[in-house]
């Protein structure tokens, strides 16, 4: 008999999702769905919910007519809750896109680049004002800007918190007091609704519990173990002025955002990109063909060209050392692991990649 697990969210919930299939690795017949909240509701999601025998909700702080909520009997020992997470305090004018976001959308970019969440209304208009003027001085213009003289930042940081509180004493879970605490010394949001892994674990921790299949302690600590930092392939810099504002420590000017895969920009050479609407469409391509190995060959050999041009880029030489693997030649996939490795020591995943070419290599037992 399959068992239906419903996990109906954002992109929190295509986390849970993934940790609760980790989780229940060894029930016979698993079937869990990870069912977008803000989409149009297909009637296959809706059957899918109705047959599920766990569902596992995100709670907002709206609830829309059409919502996949409807229905549903909170109360019932069928239904758990997640919370929404969110920091829209560190990214007041986040949500619309770049002008050109929607018409570079390419099935391996499918939001387009410099989305919703990539962007900054304000950073739109200088652009617009600065049209027939050099980047710099759009740049320049953009960075110092006072957002604090715009809006209520500290008004905003409490509708904030209020919310994350209501939201939290709805779901069961409420992190504001873990991002109060940490915002100022870390990064725990890269974008307003993408948290770090840290804050991702203890949602999903949160959410596999109530699922009360009797996942044990073991298999449960599998399931967290295995978010990484899986939102974090995109980070959105933080303006300089609101970096004042809340005094962010370690947002400084020389702090390095990272754009997977393109590589690490300052804030300032990040509105630079987004003025020109810089991107590589070749190389997001080219991982894209790595990872689904369609045309794989092809995807290695544009990886091997962009090492070339930029050689301290990190996650150019992890996606190549996976195509290598793929490919089956360890000893070029582990060179290039360790290359990786040299640029950023602080990549844990790249670390467990490693060790994977080098078991296979006998050189680990």
């Amino acid at each position: 008999m399959t068992l239906r697990i419903a996990v109906v969210g954002n992109c929190h919930g295509d986390i849970i999702a993934k940790a609760a299939r980790v989780a229940l690795r060894a029930v016979e017949s698993l079937d869990c769905r990870h069912i977008v909240s803000y989409a149009t509701a297909t009637d296959a999601d809706r059957g899918f919910i109705d047959m599920a025998d766990r569902v596992l909700l995100q709670v907002t702080d709206f609830t829309a007519p059409n919502s996949l909520a409807a229905g549903l009997d909170l109360r019932s020992g069928q239904v758990g809750t997640f919370p929404l997470v969110a920091c829209n305090f560190l990214y007041p004018y986040a949500g619309k896109a770049h002008p050109l976001a929607s018409a570079s959308r390419r099935p391996y970019c499918p939001s387009g680049y410099y989305e919703g969440q990539l962007s900054d209304t304000m950073l739109i208009d200088v652009m617009h004002r600065h049209e027939d003027a050099p980047t710099e001085n759009a740049v320049a213009e953009y960075l110092a800007l006072d957002y604090a003289r715009l809006l209520d930042l500290d008004r905003l940081y409490d509708m904030n918190r209020i919310k994350m509180q209501r939201i939290g004493a709805a779901s069961g879970l409420d992190l504001w007091p873990r991002i109060e605490r940490r915002f100022r010394d870390m990064p725990i949001f890269w974008t307003y609704l993408h948290p770090n892994g840290q804050l991702l674990r203890e949602l999903t921790h949160h959410a596999l519990q109530q699922l009360e299949l009797g996942i044990s302690g073991t298999d449960l600590a599998f399931g967290i173990a295995s978010i990484k930092e899986p939102l974090g392939f995109v980070h959105m810099p933080i303006h300089p002025s609101i970096v004042r504002h809340f005094g962010i420590d370690w947002a400084t000017p020389d702090y390095r955002y990272r754009l997977m895969p393109e590589g690490r920009f300052t804030a300032q050479e990040f509105a630079s990109r987004y003025i020109r609407f810089e991107h590589n469409d070749g190389l997001t391509q080219a991982v894209d063909r790595v990872h689904t190995n369609v045309d794989l060959d092809a995807g290695v050999e544009t990886l091997e060209q962009e090492r070339i041009k930029s050689p301290r880029n990190g996650d150019i030489m992890i996606h190549l050392a996976i195509g290598y693997w793929k490919q089956g030649k360890l000893a070029s996939s582990m060179a290039a692991v360790l290359a990786a490795l040299v640029v950023d020591p602080t990549q844990a995943e790249w670390v467990e990649f490693l060790c994977i070419v080098a078991r296979q290599s006998g050189l680990l037992t």
